[in-house]
């Protein structure tokens, strides 16, 4: 009769953990990869205080120009109100993108930030009372 064999052999056990450290690896390269395409909570709080500048920027258009004159003053030939949230934008890499839409007495202002994977965007609506 033949000894039965008890436990593994250490040949056994270092074979099972190089298999398991390469499944570990792999893994662990896929959710680093999927961490940096999700967006980052800071970036989108940087984007988010980017647009409500850009919108308040707009609204202090309305106060001084009226509600027929409501229009994003960083647009074209920008006051100087305009120079720091453009050099934050830049620093950061950001892109901000202005739509203004007037539906009778309703302006609805959307001004979205984009850039470093992320998106805000802030919608206002100003009516003519």
């Amino acid at each position: 009769m033949g000894k039965k064999q008890q436990g593994i052999l250490l040949i056994e056990l270092i074979v099972f953990i190089i298999v398991i450290g390469i499944v570990a690896v792999g893994l662990m390269s896929s959710f680093s990869s999927m961490l940096s395409l999700l967006n980052n909570p800071y970036t989108l709080n940087k984007a988010y205080f980017l647009a409500n500048a850009r919108t308040q920027a707009i609204l202090v258009q309305r106060h001084a120009s009226g509600f027929s004159g409501l229009i994003d003053p960083c647009v074209s030939s920008p006051p100087a109100f305009c120079t720091p949230m453009a050099t934050y934008a830049t620093a950061n890499n950001f892109t901000v993108a202005s739509l203004l839409t007037t539906a009778g007495i309703t302006t609805t202002i959307t001004v979205s930030v984009t850039g470093n994977g992320g998106t805000a965007t802030l919608v206002t609506r100003v009516s003519n009372y």
